[in-house]
Order: C-alpha cells, then structure tokens, then sequence
C-alpha cells in the first residue's frame, strides 16, 4: 500500500487498518502527505523530500510506533491532535511541527519510555501555539534534543526527563498543570 490515502478510504470507513506493530513508510513523489486525520498508525517514517509537506485535520491522529522524520519540512497542523505511543525522531536536516490552527494537543502516552530525539539542528522540533504538550507515560519521557512550549504542558502520569543539552522552556505565558510525585519535570527547566 501506499500514496497519500493508505487506508483508501474516509474515517471510520477505512479498509485498511494499520497494526501497533506494522511500519509505514512515507516517500511521496508529489507534495500530497498521507492521510492522517481520523487514522491510526503504528510506526510512521516520513523520508518527505524536499519542500513542506503539510497534513491537516479534525480528527484525533494515533500514532502507535514510532513518528521518524527522516527528510523533509513536515508539519502536523491537526486540529483533532496526535497521540503519540512511541518515540519522536527527527533526523538529518529534516524538522517537524506541531501547530494546528484550533487548540489541539500532543499527548505522549506510550506504554514503555519515550524519547523525544533525533539527529536534525536543536530548533527542528517545533510545537506551535496551539499546541499543548500531554505527557501521559507511567512510563516517562525523556527529552534529547531543546524543546520550546509556547502554550501548555500538562503531566498527567510520569516523568518528563531534561538535560542541560536537551533543555525544555517554557514561553512567558505557558503554563503547567497536574503534576504529582509521580508526574513531574526530571531535570533542569527554563522560562523565557
């Protein structure tokens, strides 16, 4: 399978279903991404190519594997959110944004840890106004590479693990909400 509409069809009328475990790999010969609104998948790589690859939606986005960005602008504008089961990498000179046009969220709810990586520049990981950060891992995050949050970070379960090279910071006005003896930031943190 393969193209912008892998399921080939509209939610929840899709007649192919992704399993947690199966692995798509993404390398348009066009500037169309995949289908993601509404869609579960379980790894996805994205080797996009040159130029912006922008995906839109209302629907909520499952991402069961890992999201790997290993070339390209993609950017995940989805309004319905994403949620993400396994790690985050962003590789080469690839990027990735998170920034809906409506408040939308990206919640990190694996059932092992998470890293939030790759080998791509510090500033290739992007989350956008809209966009509030969920870390709901028993689990834990730990971050690898700077992170920015201009909005909202809300720990809902587990640890979210910084370092002074993986720094995480939080715009003027970004808040911080849960938070426990079992959910809370491991490590340094920074307000601009």
């Amino acid at each position: 399978l393969g193209g912008s509409t892998p399921f080939g069809t509209n939610p929840p009328n899709a007649v192919t279903l992704f399993e947690p475990t199966s692995y798509y790999y993404f390398a348009p010969s066009g500037s169309n991404p995949p289908s993601l609104s509404g869609r579960t998948y379980g790894s996805l790589e994205y080797n996009a190519g040159p130029g912006i690859k922008t995906a839109t939606g209302a629907d909520l986005t499952t991402i069961a594997g890992d999201l790997i960005i290993t070339t390209g602008d993609v950017r995940l504008n989805l309004n319905g959110g994403v949620n993400l089961q396994g790690n985050v990498l962003v590789n080469g000179t690839s990027s990735l944004t998170f920034n809906p046009t409506n408040a939308s969220n990206v919640q990190f709810s694996g059932g092992a840890a998470q890293v939030i990586g790759g080998t791509a520049a510090s500033s290739a990981l992007v989350v956008g106004s809209n966009s509030s950060v969920i870390i709901n891992n028993p689990a834990g995050v730990t971050l690898q590479r700077p992170l920015i949050l201009p909005k909202a970070l809300a720990l809902t379960s587990g640890k979210l693990t910084t370092s002074g090279p993986a720094l995480l910071t939080l715009a003027e006005n970004a808040t911080v909400t849960s938070g426990s003896n079992l959910s809370f930031i491991n490590g340094p943190l920074a307000r601009r």
